[in-house]
């Protein structure tokens, strides 16, 4: 093969690299291997399955850090995939499908085995509380007053927990077509809100809702310190991420096509850090990529 034909290979790879997002710039990817060495995440293969950790979440300085249960850690690496911290964790937490994310203060929260975990910043668990069994999320979400848990059903419901305490602060039901609903989830094809009516029973919780026109199965992503929030919405095996002003108008939105990959139900979580970056992991046989992608 010729020059050109090297070339065409190059313009070919730069292509599937930047073609994955359109509104969406594919800045870099973070490349971590799965393996025994204290560098790698630990991943069960047993019984033809492949169980890795799912969800990861990103602190103020870009810093990538992953529920890596199968060590009993976790595991925290920089924005080249440089392993740069470990942090024991070891009282009873499956390795099993964790939802997981950073709260604001430092603290992990992570739910496994039907029961929600606050751990430390060191790792060590500083409660836990049983749900109860079957109890599986939606969704997880922490923000600086308290730890919302939203589960799915007939009638959709949050818990909500503070710092402090392993007893619920609040238990909300509501069924679809509500006026206001939890800040996690969407509304009937319309609406969108970023708190419930009666959470003003809860000291300090800021009960203002924005309303947000978008399309069902829409999830809160981040909200910046100028109000401005972003969702994504997935369909197939694509992803639509929305920017909207804090006054709920839409000011930018992307795509994110995921690539073909060797392992099934890969694209699975998305978070995004203050800058608005989105991170988004992709699974391989030996490898979990992480994009980063801003807005053009």
């Amino acid at each position: 093969m010729g020059r050109s034909g090297g070339y065409i290979i190059i313009i070919l790879i730069l292509l599937t690299f930047t073609s994955y997002s359109d509104g969406l710039k594919a800045e870099k990817r973070i490349t971590i291997g799965f393996g025994k060495e204290e560098n790698k995440i630990g991943i069960d293969t047993g019984g033809g399955e492949h169980w890795k950790p799912l969800f990861f979440s990103i602190d103020k300085t870009g810093f990538i850090h992953i529920p890596d249960f199968y060590k009993s850690r976790i595991a925290v690496f920089d924005g080249k995939g440089k392993l740069v911290a470990q942090k024991s964790c070891k009282e009873g937490i499956s390795p099993r499908m964790n939802y997981f994310c950073l709260t604001p203060h430092g603290p992990y929260v992570t739910y496994s085995d039907y029961t929600l975990f606050l751990l430390n910043e060191d790792g060590s668990v500083k409660w836990k509380s049983m749900l109860g069994y079957g109890m599986i999320p939606r969704f997880l979400w922490a923000n600086d007053l308290a730890i919302f848990i939203v589960f799915p059903g007939k009638d959709e419901r949050a818990i909500v927990f503070d710092y402090l305490s392993s007893r619920p602060i609040g238990r909300f039901g509501f069924k679809a077509g509500e006026e206001s609903i939890p800040m996690v989830m969407s509304k009937n094809k319309t609406q969108f809100t970023l708190t419930i009516d009666n959470m003003q029973k809860i000291p300090g919780m800021d009960v203002t809702n924005h309303a947000f026109n978008l399309e069902e199965n829409a999830f809160l992503l981040f909200i910046d310190n100028d109000d401005k929030t972003l969702w994504k919405r997935r369909q197939g095996e694509t992803e639509y991420i929305y920017l909207f002003s804090k006054s709920g108008g839409l000011e930018k939105e992307g795509v994110i096509h995921f690539p073909e990959t060797e392992i099934e139900g890969t694209g699975f979580w998305t978070v995004c850090d203050n800058e608005l970056h989105i991170y988004k992991n992709y699974f391989y046989e030996n490898h979990m990529e992480i994009a980063v992608y801003s807005f053009k």
